[in-house]
Order: structure tokens, then C-alpha cells, then sequence
């Protein structure tokens, strides 16, 4: 069980609800052939988000593994996070940092990455007493 303090809600619908509008809109599929699947693991001392989808596969996938490298590199950088979340509409990714580092105070990483016809997103975040946990949260 993936247990979410009441309190904290709204943060957690924000970062799925950015995984998912990414998923479609970046998927180049129709919205019927779109298919998102999300997983929850407890990995010894961290919780994994796992999030792929299916994507109309990149005709150069090294390349366009390669094109995510900024997203990768700067994840994490608050000064060009910030900059690029002030830009209207941001990026989702920044956004996720910003709600998981900012609001929720959890340590975390992102991979992300294309393997021929999935987009997959993973979110690796340490273990927070009060946040999250596998036990049932009371009040």
C-alpha cells in the first residue's frame, strides 16, 4: 500500500496529472491507440513512480535519447529550473522537480528515456516519514 498524508493530496494529483498530459500529448499516437501504464515500487530504502507509454516510435532512438539530455542534465538545477518554470508553460519534468524537492521535500531522481516504442519516465524518491510511506497514514 502506498499510503499519500491528506494533507499532501493535491501535490501528488499535480504529478501524475503532469506524467499523464505529457504521456499524451508528446506520444505522437491518437488518443484511442494511447496506452500509459504506472507503477508503484518500494525499492529498499525508496519508492519508485514508474510511467510508461506507448509513442510513435522515434525513427532515431539514439537520437532522441540524446535530445533529452538537457532535461536530464539540468533536473535538479534549481537556477535553470526556475528560469525555464517562469517561461509560460514551463516544462513538466521541471514542474514534478519543483513539486517533489519545494513542496514535498523529498529527495529524488529522474530517468527518462525512449526503448522503441515506450516513453518511460522513473522517479526513484527517498523514503519520507510523514509524506508517504507502505503503512497506512492516520489523521
Amino acid at each position: 500500500t502506498f499510503a499519500v498524508h491528506q494533507k499532501d493530496i493535491s501535490h501528488w494529483v499535480d504529478v501524475f496529472f503532469i506524467l499523464f498530459k505529457n504521456a499524451i500529448s508528446k506520444s505522437g499516437l491518437q488518443k484511442q491507440k494511447l496506452k500509459i501504464n504506472v507503477q508503484l515500487i518500494e525499492n529498499g530504502n525508496c519508492f519508485q513512480i514508474i510511467c510508461s507509454n506507448s509513442v510513435l516510435t522515434p525513427s532515431n532512438i539514439e537520437a532522441a535519447n540524446e535530445d533529452l539530455q538537457f532535461y536530464k542534465d539540468a533536473y535538479g538545477n534549481e537556477e535553470l529550473i526556475r528560469d525555464v518554470i517562469q517561461e509560460e508553460g514551463g516544462t513538466g519534468f521541471f514542474r514534478i522537480w519543483k513539486i517533489l524537492q519545494k513542496d514535498l521535500g523529498i529527495e529524488h531522481s529522474i530517468e527518462l528515456g525512449y526503448d522503441n516504442d515506450k516513453f518511460n519516465v522513473c522517479l526513484s524518491l527517498a523514503k519520507k516519514e510523514g509524506t508517504y510511506s507502505n503503512e497506512n497514514i492516520n489523521s
